[in-house]
């Protein structure tokens, strides 16, 4: 039990959030910040070089690109961070870096592990916790290699709603409520 309780934190202003993979999230962190400063060298060495050479115009060039580079770093960096799972009184809240989804606590039927697609340059079926509405709409959707099962499932027991589903059913934006 202690396990589980160690999956939430508490916030001072009475919300909770599910503590995320620290490992993974470390990992993909240390690779971003290697990427941006692999960038930024990149973008330093140019104008540099050119400047160390003597061709002026080719350094002003350069500036340019570094100020995109410096730019395209912090990007990356920014959307390292994993995503965070958060209930207040009120709302059930999944923030990632360029996507938010909330819903009404009082909706929240039930908390779906299960198969969602992803449609980026292959198709795939990723491993996702599906929280579904009472009207059996999954309104949120959080990839489950950011957070350990047992976060999820003592999210579930804070909320008072099942964790149900092993990973193995393909959801589609619906789900029978009778049958999960």
């Amino acid at each position: 039990m202690d396990r589980l309780r160690a999956a939430i934190i508490d916030l001072p202003d009475g919300s909770f959030e599910v503590s995320p993979n620290r490992r993974l999230a470390r990992a993909v962190r240390i690779a971003a910040i290697a990427s941006a400063v692999l960038l930024v060298g990149f973008g330093v060495y140019i104008p540099l070089s050119a400047a160390l050479q003597g061709k002026a115009g080719s350094a002003l060039v350069g500036v340019p690109l570094l100020a995109l580079w410096i730019g395209a770093g912090w990007f990356i960096v920014s959307l390292s961070r994993p995503p965070v799972v958060k209930a207040d009184a009120t709302q059930v809240f999944a923030d990632r870096p360029l996507n938010h989804q909330a819903m009404p606590r009082s909706e929240l039927a039930l908390i779906f592990r299960g198969l969602t697609v992803y449609r980026g340059r292959y198709t795939t079926w990723v491993r996702s916790y599906l929280f579904v509405a009472k009207d059996g709409k999954v309104r949120i959707v959080v990839a489950a290699f950011w957070f350990p099962d047992e976060g999820m499932t003592a999210l579930a027991d804070r909320l008072g709603v099942p964790a149900k589903g092993d990973f193995s059913r393909q959801i589609r934006g619906r789900i029978d409520l009778s049958s999960a």
